[in-house]
């Protein structure tokens, strides 16, 4: 450690800081034999002596191509050594989540979010050793999945007791940068200055011999390490044993070791993580390598103890530098079939496997099918998709040749950098499958890279041509599950719409006996709500949501459920629905599925907004947004509801950012879930006050659901135009449309549609006090209570303004109670305003107490009254602990109590006050 001095401070100063609760991650870079190594040695001492628990690794070269190698050292040890019950603990809650990563048994999370649910259980389960130090050497060597997981966790340290501490080799990675931006600091140990050499090599060293090994090395600890060890007498001599000729001088000491030394040494090298002794000596063609063995670790070129390692990274590379190509080969395929004949799973073997030329064995493509099943179950799908090309390069037999491409075809869609390279292999996989029973998963596996490709119709019928072809072929329910996602997309898009509302028509009377003929009849549900009544959409509905019940194989994550689940949010069959979504989100949870998550919440926060409850509405969208890799499908909706929200709470600011986010715009794709973006846009617009451009935005709306038949009133963006068009000059338009929008509601037949409807006409008709009145009623029958306070309070303003001061006062003081319940914070400043002209004497609106809590605070305070801790509280909004104890902070000071015990009287208090 010498001339290291600065270097220590910083590590230390990183350990306080974590036991201190504030965690961060240091990275020490430099080039090979700098002293890297040493400093993170160092590290974990310090991290013992101080009691943190620390979890170590050392990424290898050849463990690049197993999944979570470097994770599973990590924790490997901490968990399979420790009793069941500390087990349990350990993978309690989300933590439980990581258990594929370790490769522990339990239910892998669906695939296309393994990579999330992973790196969020693994998050967790580091928080469960607080205080914990993660110390990873050789970082630059490590798996993908793994540095993804180390890049996870470190951005989720404030307010933990972790430290991380890595070590990576000088050199551009696209990942290793991403570790280098989240470092809160980078230590690049300098090489030893000339007093340093000297230190190095003893007492009092000649000052020739010290200037020469500073020539020759640099001042770099390892090589001088390496000098010292065959130091020559003249200093002259000195020159020639720099860093040009370490391979040499290694192989020279290697060869002036024991016979099969350097055989043994190879094992190690090829074996490299995985160097058991039994199988060194099989590889070395040794019956006792034990001898051989113990001379590499007197010469300081392993290190002592199992598995067998080299001391120095820099040293293995030496001596595998001294092999040809042919020979690695070679021995990395002798090492697969040794490993394999050990009984030890595909994924270890599959390294060498990668390495060995291919040789047409059939053996070798099905150990990679396996090692590549395995990836995708943990969330590795790089991986997966390595493995799956080198076994077409052995290449598959015949029979295997469709599996293998249809694997491979999955996993580049699930890594999703070359959707193109997908669409062509799941295509030739679909081709050259000729059993039929095959046949229906892998057509629907290609209709979802093609339509995510954007090639809709393509995808259309690739589906109808395998329906005519497998019917009364294969098993009726394959059958459909081809019908229900042939049906689910058809309805999107106007390119489609109209053949497949012509399909559904015949299965307007199905029976729905069958999990398949259950997801049929949620989109026939869906085909009611574009034209058809509430109650048909409701009939329909009810029974398709058994299906969200059964234990079928799409039923987790089923997107014609959640379609039935969003149009009956619009036939106000909301109960039913939060049922449903109660079921899906738990499930969602436990299995970490983005997609499931940020779907359920996206659907309650329009159920919240469509119920008038702007916080809640704003709580769950906020949810949902703040998950990574959100659908392309979720997205423009769930940050079109949240800027409703934003509009009605007056953050008109937040709502323009919320907007951006959606993607809301030309490039908006025409499908009927993504256009209410536009809807979202265009009152936002009106609220700003940028009438033409929120005119815009409602007739693009209008346009696009023309294109697909769609008759609903459900985004009534006709009474937006209107109200546009009242502020352009344009009465007659304007009531055109409102009369339109009303026709609508009343076919459609729910007491929301109808009196938002009635507002609408009511406004167009120059504020009729009477029609203002008569939707007031209709809304105060119906769950729409933001839309009944707007409507009782422009029914007393319209009073007001017609000098009817009296009768005014108690719509504005009712709408502006309602407004206040509701969260609406501009309508209900807007009902306070008139309530004063009107000469009423309402309270104060307040900012401090329960109705001055944001959202984001309110639901914290929620969970914690319910008795969550901040740890469980965190898991399941996706937050920091230190998060969540700011939120209680603010949520004391401003409910005026101390201790968490408090809150659930607090609120429930409010609720009563409220209610």
């Amino acid at each position: 450690m010498i001339e290291r001095d600065s270097e220590l401070a910083a590590v230390r100063d990183t350990l306080d800081r974590a036991s201190a609760g504030d965690g961060s991650l240091v990275l020490i870079e430099g080039p090979p034999g700098s002293g890297r190594t040493c400093l993170l040695d160092a590290t974990r001492t310090e991290a013992r002596e101080r009691g943190m628990t620390v979890l170590t690794a050392r990424a290898s070269e050849l463990e690049q191509t197993f999944a979570f190698g470097v994770i599973r050292q990590l924790f490997e040890r901490e968990l399979l050594g420790a009793s069941a019950d500390r087990r349990a603990e350990l993978l309690s809650g989300a933590a439980g989540l990581a258990a594929p990563a370790i490769g522990l048994d339990g239910t892998a999370p669906a695939v296309v979010d393994a990579p999330f649910s992973i790196l969020h259980g693994l998050h967790w389960l580091t928080a469960a050793f607080e205080p914990v130090l993660v110390a990873v050497d050789d970082v630059h060597w490590a798996d993908q999945a793994s540095l993804r997981a180390l890049l996870y966790i470190a951005a989720r340290l404030e307010g933990q007791s972790i430290a991380i501490v890595v070590t990576a080799r000088t050199g551009p990675a696209p990942l290793l940068d991403e570790l280098t931006v989240a470092a809160r600091q980078v230590l690049r140990p300098a090489p030893l200055s000339r007093a340093g050499v000297a230190a190095f090599l003893g007492e009092e060293p000649d000052s020739e011999l010290v200037a020469a090994a500073e020539r020759a090395t640099g001042g770099t600890p390892f090589l001088l390490s390496e000098l010292a060890r065959a130091l020559p007498a003249d200093p002259a001599d000195i020159e020639r044993l720099g860093s040009r000729a370490l391979t040499a001088s290694v192989l020279l000491r290697l060869s002036r070791l024991p016979a099969h030394a350097t055989a043994v040494a190879r094992a190690v090298a090829l074996l490299d993580g995985h160097a058991e002794l039994h199988h060194v000596a099989t590889l070395a063609n040794l019956d006792d390598a034990r001898p051989s063995v113990a001379a590499l670790v007197e010469a300081g070129f392993l290190r002592p103890g199992r598995p067998l390692a080299f001391a120095q990274t820099m040293v293995r590379e030496c001596v595998l530098e001294g092999l040809t190509e042919a020979e690695r080969a070679g021995l990395h395929a002798r090492a697969a079939g040794l490993l394999r004949d050990a009984g030890l799973r595909a994924d270890v073997l599959a390294p060498h496997l990668l390495a060995a030329e291919p040789g047409g064995d059939a053996e070798v493509v099905r150990l990679l099918r396996a090692a590549s099943a395995r990836a995708m179950r943990q969330g590795a799908p790089e991986l997966a998709r390595t493995y799956l090309r080198r076994a077409l390069r052995e290449p598959p037999a015949a029979d295997a040749m469709a599996a293998v491409l249809s694997e491979l075809g999955e996993a580049e869609w699930s890594c999703g950098d070359d959707l193109e390279a997908a669409t062509e292999h799941l295509r030739e996989a679909l081709a050259r499958t000729e059993d039929p029973a095959l046949r229906p998963a892998r057509a629907l596996a290609l209709h979802q890279a093609v339509f995510v490709s954007g090639r809709l119709v393509e995808a259309y019928e690739l589906l109808e041509g395998e329906i005519d072809r497998l019917t009364g072929v294969v098993d009726p329910e394959d059958v459909w599950r081809l019908e229900a996602a042939l049906s689910s997309i058809g309805l999107l898009n106007p390119v489609t719409v109209g053949r497949a509302n012509a399909r559904l028509a015949r299965f307007e009377s199905l029976s729905g006996d069958t999990p398949g003929e259950l997801l049929q009849l949620a989109n026939v549900a869906c085909w009611k709500w574009a034209a058809g009544t509430a109650a048909e959409t409701v009939e329909h509905g009810r029974r398709a949501l058994a299906a969200a019940r059964v234990q079928a194989a799409d039923a987790a994550d089923s997107i014609p459920i959640y379609e039935a689940l969003w149009v009956l949010t619009y036939a106000d069959a909301h109960e039913l629905v939060l049922s449903v979504l109660e079921d899906t989100l738990t499930d969602a949870r436990a299995r970490g599925s983005v997609f499931g998550i940020s779907t359920s919440c996206a659907l309650r926060a329009l159920i919240a907004w469509q119920r008038g409850d702007v916080t809640l509405a704003e709580q769950e969208a906020r949810t949902a947004a703040g998950l990574p890799g959100l659908s392309d499908f979720v997205r423009p909706p769930l940050f079109g509801t949240l800027a409703l929200a934003l509009v009605a709470r007056g953050d008109l600011e937040g709502a323009e950012a919320a907007i951006g986010e959606s993607g809301c715009g030309p490039a908006l794709p025409q499908f009927v879930c993504l256009n209410p973006a536009f809807y979202a846009r265009g009152v936002l617009r009106a609220a700003q006050g940028r009438v033409d451009e929120a005119l815009a935005d409602f007739t693009e709306f209008g346009e696009r659901s023309a294109r697909i038949n769609l008759r609903n009133p459900g985004d009534p963006w006709r009474l937006g135009a209107a109200e546009c068009l009242l502020r352009q000059g344009g009465e007659v338009e304007a009531r055109r449309l409102v009369d339109e929008q009303v026709e609508l509601a009343r076919r459609w037949g729910t007491a929301s549609a109808l009196g938002i409807a009635l507002h609408g006409q009511a406004l167009a008709c120059g504020t009729d006090v009477r029609l203002l009145g008569a939707a007031a009623a209709v809304l105060e029958e119906s769950p729409a209570r933001l839309d009944h306070a707007r409507c009782l309070v422009d029914l007393g303003a319209a009073l007001r303004r017609a000098n009817q001061r009296s009768s005014a006062r108690e719509p504005l003081r009712e709408g502006l109670e309602l407004a206040r319940r509701c969260g609406a914070d501009a309508l209900a400043q807007r009902a306070h305003d008139e309530l004063v002209v009107a000469g009423g004497r309402p309270r104060r609106l307040m900012f401090s107490g329960p109705e001055a809590l944001t959202p984001s605070e309110r639901r914290v305070a929620e969970l914690a009254g319910d008795g969550l801790s901040s740890r469980e509280i965190a898991q399941q909004l996706f937050v920091t602990t230190k998060t969540v104890d700011n939120h209680l902070a603010r949520v004391y000071g401003k409910l005026g109590i101390s201790t968490r015990g408090k809150l659930a009287e607090a609120l429930r208090e409010t609720a009563e006050e409220l209610a």
